[in-house]
């Protein structure tokens, strides 16, 4: 215990604090993203498919919107694929729109509706984020072409 309260920061020079228990630190991320309203450093969550997970990650997408909708956009559209009924009713007043492809009653979890729920790789992501860089980058250049500008 001595060394835990050596180790506390000077609450004047930064935010950071050492938390005793493990589970402090999820109900820190959890008011974290309560909280948030502008933006969230997602680099920090690790995000389990178990109940603490889906909790956590309700938090983060209400975050998300929450910011999208601080951007004032001329509507906000939110799709999932799968959800289940309640889910999908608490969240139609957040949205101006919700799209979603199935709602089953009997309900566990996403990945129990696909048949390959695998993880995606980091460098698979790198991938197709280049790949629709590139893609939008050609659709400008044919725009710009048919537009007569260049």
């Amino acid at each position: 215990m001595r060394l835990a309260e050596a180790s506390r920061p000077d609450p004047a020079l930064t935010g950071f604090r050492l938390m005793p228990l493990g589970s402090y630190s999820l109900d820190a991320r959890v008011e974290l993203a309560r909280r948030a309203t502008r933006s969230l450093d997602l680099q920090y969550y690790h995000i389990a498919n178990d109940r603490t997970g889906r909790l956590l990650l309700r938090h983060v997408r209400d975050a998300a919107l929450r910011g999208v909708r601080r951007s004032d956009p001329k509507r906000l559209v939110l799709a999932v694929p799968v959800a289940p009924p309640d889910t999908v009713e608490s969240l139609q007043p957040e949205v101006d729109e919700l799209v979603c492809l199935s709602m089953p009653f009997f309900f566990h979890a996403v990945g129990q509706f696909y048949e390959d729920f695998s993880q995606t790789t980091d460098e698979e992501v790198v991938e197709l984020l280049e790949a629709a860089r590139r893609q939008m980058a050609s659709a400008r250049r044919e725009t710009t072409k048919d537009n007569g500008t260049t």
